[in-house]
């Protein structure tokens, strides 16, 4: 089966409530557009039942284009939920889960990984099916909490993509190869179970000479993931996404998660002067005495900020690797290493793995298109490419972005009538892996990435706003194990996919960028990341 992605999208949303002692009910705040043929994922009608020791976490939620297969990819797709919570007066809080009481509507379910407290939850469908999911009343066990608390519910489009014990690492033909990509032979592509190994240039000799990469982990790192089941994110992180981490903060934090300070005057860009490179995120209202900050979207300058036509669905640039841990940190869901993005893309099916193709793009193929876009719709829900190809792999690089150069709307090149190859997305139905933003990894070239262990984030940050899960890449040295309190550093990262100014080279699925996640803020770097299972 050839899975046909997805119209257009909401990639994350939230909704605010408060939930008062006596009256349970429906105050709500939607800061999202109900649009035709999106994705729309919408979390509503939050509220809290139940007693001390039984709470739930009651809410209604919807999205387009949901399915699941079992054949071809044999996976499906589905909405991480996650909730936070304040006491008056307090800072933003995780609200834990704990796998009780649970209830979803018929044909579906809610996933969550083992452990006494869990971050959120997964909901997804349990037959096979193509269609719009609308499901009211979900409830989901929570730890202990008290009434007259304000709630935030946040929600994430998922791709399931499943374990693989043979899966194809990089490309080559025998003569030539994606640059610097892994290979068995030189110029050869490999299954897992192999030794893996590079041209001396960019990673360190232990992998220059050669590594076994099997399908639970690498030499001396079982906990490092390679073809283990896992959730990835269906978008890249949007703007909308970054401006909601960022309302959850306090001052301090959030001095730490933007370039700009928190107090500086309204209309301030939150990461880069606003509309550089389409960056929109901006102060709303200046934290003052010593209260956070407000931020929101303004793409059309304003001041009047998160409307219709303000930039929400744009994939956020000007992110760090620092930026890029915490949020994930913050929302509970982790990095995927370099070996789970080549596995994203090329997949493998239930009648076996997938062979590489020299120079191939996430669709699978080596066509690409190659006339600069027209937008339509800019900054909105609807924004789409009207001349987008028809028959080749549509992605946005330096020969197709748009004269207003900078990242596009997560999803754009998925309509009615595309597939996978002129919808850009990859084997499982992950879009934009190629083009658009850099994808940041986990790397496999130095010590500092081999170290990592595939540890879902716990929702709560430092008190100075930085990830501090367990054997992240955090430090400055690539020759040290990610043994640190804070991320505060890139080591033991990689960037993968590509970027609006890259050539259609640096898109390549096989394709090894020389450099780690930037610790600055650079105008190409995205977001994105994924639920390990366990």
């Amino acid at each position: 089966m050839v899975l046909k992605p997805f119209k257009l999208l909401k990639s994350q949303s939230f909704i605010k409530l408060i939930i008062m002692k006596k009256f349970i009910g429906l105050l709500l705040c939607i800061i999202t557009s109900l649009l035709m043929n999106a994705n729309n994922v919408v979390i509503s009608n939050i509220s809290l039942v139940g007693n001390a020791g039984n709470y739930r976490i009651q809410f209604d939620l919807s999205w387009d284009n949901n399915w699941r297969t079992s054949t071809g990819q044999a996976n499906y797709d589905g909405v991480w939920v996650f909730f936070k919570y304040r006491t008056p007066g307090g800072s933003w809080q995780h609200l834990m889960m704990n796998g009780s009481s649970n209830s979803v509507p018929a044909n579906y379910t809610a996933y969550q990984n083992t452990g006494v407290t869990k971050t959120g939850a997964i909901i997804h469908r349990t037959t096979n099916g193509f269609s719009s999911a609308s499901l009211t009343d979900i409830e989901l066990g929570v730890v202990d909490v008290q009434f007259g608390i304000d709630i935030r519910g946040y929600a994430i489009e998922m791709v399931f993509i499943p374990s693989c014990s043979n899966c194809i690492i990089g490309d080559g033909n025998g003569t030539a190869e994606a640059s610097f990509a892994l290979h068995v032979a030189d110029n050869t592509s490999g299954a897992f179970g192999s030794t893996f190994s590079v041209d001396a240039g960019v990673d360190d000799a232990t992998l220059v000479g050669g590594i076994a990469i099997n399908a639970a982990g690498i030499a001396g790192n079982a906990d490092y993931a390679t073809g283990q089941a896992f959730w990835s994110m269906k978008y890249e992180l949007s703007q909308a996404g970054y401006r909601d981490f960022l309302n959850s903060l306090n001052l301090t934090q959030q001095t730490t998660r933007t370039a700009n300070a928190p107090t500086s005057a309204t209309g301030t860009g939150a990461l880069v002067a606003t509309g550089t490179f389409r960056n929109f995120i901006e102060i709303a209202t200046p934290s003052a005495g010593g209260a956070p900050a407000v931020y929101g979207l303004d793409a059309s300058g304003n001041n009047v900020f998160d409307e219709t036509g303000d930039g929400e669905w744009i994939a956020c640039n000007y992110l760090s690797w620092m930026d890029i841990a915490a949020y994930l940190d913050w929302a509970g869901l982790a990095p995927m290493t370099e070996i789970l993005y080549e596995r994203i893309c090329r997949g493998a099916s239930t009648a076996g793995p997938n062979a590489s193709v020299l120079g191939e793009y996430a669709w699978g193929t080596t066509a690409i298109f190659g006339t600069p876009y027209t937008i339509t719709g800019a900054n909105l829900a609807s924004e789409v490419a009207s001349n987008a190809s028809t028959t080749l792999g549509n992605a946005n690089y330096n020969s197709t972005h748009p004269a207003t150069n900078g990242p596009l709307r997560n999803g754009i090149f998925a309509t009615a009538s595309s597939d996978r190859i002129t919808s850009g997305a990859s084997f499982y139905g992950v879009m934009e892996m190629s083009g658009n933003l850099l994808e940041p990894c986990v790397a496999i070239g130095n010590v500092a990435g081999r170290g990592f262990t595939s540890v879902n984030g716990d929702g709560v940050l430092s008190n100075n706003g930085n990830a501090n899960a367990a054997n992240w890449p955090c430090g400055a040295s690539p020759t040290s194990l990610p043994v640190c309190s804070e991320v505060t550093s890139n080591q033991g990262t990689k960037l993968r996919g590509g970027f609006f100014n890259h050539t259609n080279i640096g898109i390549q699925v096989s394709q090894r960028n020389s450099n780690p996640v930037d610790i600055s803020r650079p105008n190409d770097q995205g977001g994105r990341g994924g639920l390990y299972v366990n």
